[in-house]
């Protein structure tokens, strides 16, 4: 009998120096399968968030010791991070055995395709298009920093968040022109995909991405409070258009809110949504918080 045991949890970084204007690009990987990267352990948790909330709530927890981390399990690490890379291309590859998400697309990383991949068994979720910045207006990041015009297109993505369960299929934030379509999406613990990173109705940075023609089911097996597609936030010229979303249940050891088909959670607006099926939910097949249904443009209604 072999065991592997990986000793690293990131295999690639393409980094290239935004100060002397020089990405890494054009380069592509065709057929290659990547394995095996180590589930990263440690502290990595907002403590304030800790100390107002889960402290409160839960005050027997030992939170010194292994991993905690806030919506999406963005900070568990990723076996593939591009950070000043553009033009970057993977087609046809296969993604599995991770302990943590498989690419993350980075700042100032643009134009990037994953196209005709699979992914799964991993310890995180699939593909992160930005940068873990719940306010980055305020807090002075560049426009230009976040990543633009990334498309991730008839790929598979299943049996994830194994290890970190809070992880997601496919993650938007503080990213622009976005290109996610024809994916199938299935057997993850939490949300399908996530758009947006910015409570309420302040300026973002995740704005013009397109959500088309992805078949998404049996999602938020483990987590409650999600759904297929999750959206937070403003979100201007942002379309959700051709989905298929379904059986979308509830795990009986979940706690908290509903799983939802699509949840427009706090502030999402200004997005149009037009010819998405939605069917076989427990709870609704679209929930709004802290928005309504007026918030957003309608083309053909949703089928519910």
């Amino acid at each position: 009998m072999a065991f592997v045991v990986p000793k690293i949890d990131q295999i690639l970084l393409f980094k290239g120096n935004q100060e002397t204007n020089q990405p890494v690009e054009n380069i592509k990987f065709t057929g290659i399968n990547f394995r095996y990267s180590a589930a990263p352990r440690g502290i990595n948790v907002d403590k304030q968030y800790i100390d107002d909330n889960t402290k409160a709530i839960f005050p027997w927890l030992d939170l010194t010791t292994g991993f905690s981390d806030i919506q999406t399990s963005v900070e568990c690490g990723q076996a593939i991070l591009l950070q000043g890379a553009n033009h970057i291309t993977f087609s046809d590859c296969s993604f599995s055995l991770l302990g943590n998400y498989a690419i993350r697309i980075d700042k100032y990383s643009n134009f990037n395709r994953i196209a005709d991949c699979s992914f799964y068994d991993l310890g995180g979720g699939g593909i992160v298009i930005g940068y873990n910045d719940m306010d980055p207006v305020t807090a002075g990041v560049p426009p230009l920093a976040s990543p633009s015009n990334n498309v991730v297109e008839s790929c598979s993505i299943h049996d994830l968040g194994i290890i970190y369960p809070g992880s997601v299929a496919i993650g938007i934030m503080n990213a622009t022109g976005s290109n996610i379509s024809c994916n199938a999406i299935y057997n993850g613990s939490y949300t399908g995909i996530s758009c947006g990173f910015t409570w309420g109705y302040g300026k973002s940075y995740t704005f013009g991405d397109t959500i088309q023609n992805n078949d998404i089911h049996n999602v938020m097996t483990l987590l409650a409070d999600g759904g297929g597609i999750y959206t937070l936030g403003v979100q201007p010229q942002t379309v959700i258009t051709g989905n298929t979303i379904h059986d979308v249940y509830r795990s009986r050891d979940a706690t908290g809110s509903q799983n939802n088909g699509i949840f427009f959670d706090d502030g999402s607006s200004q997005m149009f949504v037009d010819k998405n099926v939605i069917y076989n939910i427990q709870n609704q097949k679209m929930r709004y918080n802290q928005t309504t249904s007026s918030n957003m443009k309608w083309g053909t209604r949703t089928v519910k």
